[in-house]
């Protein structure tokens, strides 16, 4: 087995994290396309945290990872929140 690259995703990867994206999750019916364009249009993910693993030239997984905040002690603390999380 290959080891896996973890990255920021870039446009080249747009086609096949629709794919796998629309396979995670078939329930909710959405064509490829319109599952990267969830993706993308989402306000909470900054493009740099759109993460994509390979296993040489496959995509075997995906996540985004949504900006939150907590309060904790009266003061807000950054956190994150997973999303769009699919594996092969």
């Amino acid at each position: 087995m290959d080891a896996l690259e973890l990255r920021a995703a870039i446009p080249a990867d747009h086609d096949a994290m629709g794919e796998l994206h629309a396979a995670s999750y078939p329930s909710m019916k959405l064509a490829p396309a319109d599952s990267v364009r969830r993706i993308e249009e989402s306000a909470q993910v900054l493009p740099s945290q759109r993460v994509v693993a390979y296993s040489g030239s496959e995509l075997v997984g995906m996540y985004a990872l949504l900006r939150l905040e907590q309060w904790l002690g009266g003061r807000p603390v950054r956190a994150g929140g997973l999303a769009a999380v699919a594996v092969a």
